[in-house]
């Protein structure tokens, strides 16, 4: 494994964290699975604040929390707590701010919930900094130069921790040039987490009140395998939808006049928020939760077809598999994530207990599993993603 998780805020949006699940706004939440307070937060795909631009079929955009008045924090729970080092990579953008200027935090915290570590790309000083915690409560700051970053312009932060109670390491870039490189140091509370000793299970990011910030292409590894497995450099993380049934195709879809692939498509929509001069019309796409594939039989899987990359003539680094389901039965449901690569089935591994709600699960993939190679943009081109029903 060296992909943890990772997501280019390109399809999911929402302004009402309350109601994550229940309604077709709400992917963004269901996503990251859970946030606190609220704000002008989406996806949005204004051509004057993107990063880059896509294909017109693509809606790119990025999070940006806008309001001047809360502050917001999204969480992601990984599905394996045992990480004693993490590298997270993400554009920035401090779009407007008081004093401090304010892009996003990064913060890690333990299966305990303990916050570990907090990682800043800016301050007042135009400095990156981070912050781990030890014992006690007690903290450590590590500052990278003034004026490395300043507000309103794009940069590309990549941060790596090694967690330790006297060997840990900080290695810090903005722009892929190393500005913070700490060694030898307390990273961790001595002996570690009390049940999972130097394990790492969340990630959130963050933003202060009085303040707005943009973050894209966001990326977590965890330093083995052997792809991907240290910095990365800047990256794109794009989202192709299912544009064709596949090859297997067990489950009813509803309406059942729709194709299976139609049920798990994305649906358009846009909204002028407009309750502050720097909020702009946007676009953003959503799932139809009125249309799915319901499958109950054991046994039986369902996948789809895809879009095609735009082609950079670049290697992969990793696949992404997104999947979301809910069950509305008793009982238990459980289900497994699956690619498909020529006439051949790869199993995720992971058994998902399905929950009554709307919720987002994921299968990161690094290197290819019909191969035990490098991913390419050929292969992507051709590949299936899907879910069976195991229980």
């Amino acid at each position: 494994m060296a992909l943890v998780f990772m997501d280019g805020f390109d399809h999911y949006t929402d302004r009402t964290p309350e109601l994550a699940g229940d309604d077709p706004l709400n992917e963004l939440w269901d996503k990251w699975e859970y946030s606190i307070n609220v704000g002008g937060v989406g996806a949005r795909s204004s051509l004057s604040v993107l990063r880059r631009t896509a294909p017109s079929s693509w809606n790119i955009g990025y999070l940006g929390v806008g309001s001047s008045w809360y502050p917001i924090k999204i969480y992601r729970h990984f599905n394996e707590p045992h990480y004693d080092t993490l590298i997270v990579g993400f554009a920035f953008n401090a779009l407007h701010a008081m004093n401090p200027p304010t892009a996003p935090e990064i913060l890690f915290y333990d299966e305990d919930l303990n916050l570990c570590a907090e990682v800043h790309p800016i301050d007042s000083l135009g400095r990156p900094w981070v912050r781990v915690f030890k014992d006690a409560g007690a903290y450590d700051d590590y500052y990278g130069p003034n004026d490395t970053t300043e507000e309103n312009t794009w940069y590309h932060c990549e941060c790596k921790i090694l967690f330790d109670d006297s060997a840990g390491t900080i290695e810090l870039k903005i722009n892929e040039t190393l500005v913070i490189d700490e060694s030898g140091i307390q990273t961790f509370k001595t002996g570690g987490d009390s049940n999972n000793n130097y394990s790492f299970a969340e990630v959130a990011i963050e933003k202060g009140i009085f303040a707005g910030m943009a973050v894209d292409d966001f990326y977590v590894l965890d330093g083995q395998g052997s792809v991907a497995n240290d910095f990365i450099g800047d990256v794109r993380i794009d989202t192709i939808y299912p544009d064709a049934d596949g090859d297997l195709i067990d489950f009813n879809p509803f309406p059942d006049t729709e194709d299976n692939y139609e049920c798990v498509q994305p649906i358009l929509f846009s909204y002028y928020r407009g309750l502050f001069p720097f909020e702009w019309w946007w676009d953003a796409t959503a799932i139809d939760k009125d249309k799915y594939n319901e499958g109950v039989t054991v046994g039986h899987r369902e996948c789809y077809h895809h879009e095609s990359l735009l082609s950079l003539n670049t290697p992969v680094l990793a696949v992404q598999q997104v999947s979301m389901f809910r069950k509305t039965d008793a009982g238990q449901k459980q289900v497994e994530q699956f690619l498909r690569i020529g006439a051949n089935n790869y199993d995720s591994g992971r058994d998902i207990d399905v929950p009554d709600f709307y919720k987002f699960y994921y299968n990161p993939v690094t290197l290819n599993p019909a191969t035990s190679t490098q991913w390419t943009e050929a292969t992507v081109a051709t590949i299936q993603s899907g879910i069976k029903i195991n229980i």
